[in-house]
């Protein structure tokens, strides 16, 4: 019998076949990435889901040196105009607070007085948004006050805190003698509207119902 040809010996070399073909026209395999980019997406999204949810829960607060700060609850703002508007929007106008007074329910932002805890904090809001004069506010207050700031800290936050042509509306409700829940509805020049939920203990000094201690609710 015939034996069967042998191979020549660089067909069996890897090199030789190699060298042979000719270079190779499969791309170089590239290594494998870690996966380090899924951890971080997910990272991602769990901080996504956290901000949104601390964002819902922040609060914004008027806030007066030496003086409980009154909690915020409802803040809006005027739209910002779109680049295409030519034409800037119209004045917003000053909103109505008609005086009221029933039920123990009292509506207003008149100059008030020193006969009654409505009064008192009629008068002391007026000082502070209509006579922008913390000296004035503070002549509602009482001398052994809690924690309502001096006249020096009262204007400083008027002058910093609150802008020129800022109009209010008081609503206060009496839930004991010397006990009111206040709400002020706060309006300013450029279309921002807050509203600050507050309550308020007066007491009587020398025959004159002055403020005593202010904290937010």
């Amino acid at each position: 019998m015939r034996r069967p040809q042998e191979s020549p010996e660089w067909a069996i070399d890897p090199d030789a076949i190699q060298l042979a073909l000719g270079p190779s026209t499969r791309p170089p395999r590239r290594p494998r990435r870690r996966k380090w980019w899924i951890a971080a997406a997910a990272a991602v999204v769990v901080l996504a889901l956290a901000g949104g949810g601390i964002a819902l829960a922040v609060t914004v607060a008027r806030k007066e040196p030496g003086t409980a700060a009154a909690v915020a609850t409802a803040t809006t703002s005027a739209p910002a105009g779109s680049a295409e508007t030519s034409a800037p929007a119209p004045a917003p106008q000053t909103p109505a607070c008609p005086a009221e007074s029933h039920d123990g329910i009292v509506v207003g932002n008149g100059a008030g007085g020193i006969t009654d805890g409505p009064n008192s904090i009629l008068g002391f809001e007026y000082s502070y948004y209509t006579e922008r004069s913390g000296e004035r506010a503070q002549a509602f207050v009482a001398p052994d006050t809690v924690n309502v700031a001096a006249a020096a800290g009262l204007q400083q936050a008027i002058d910093t805190v609150i802008p020129p042509g800022t109009t209010y509306c008081v609503h206060i409700t009496t839930r004991e003698p010397d006990l009111f829940d206040v709400d002020i509805e706060e309006h300013r020049p450029d279309g921002g509207h807050t509203t600050y939920r507050q309550s308020v203990r007066t007491v009587v000094r020398d025959g004159r119902t002055l403020l005593y201690e202010i904290r937010g609710r």
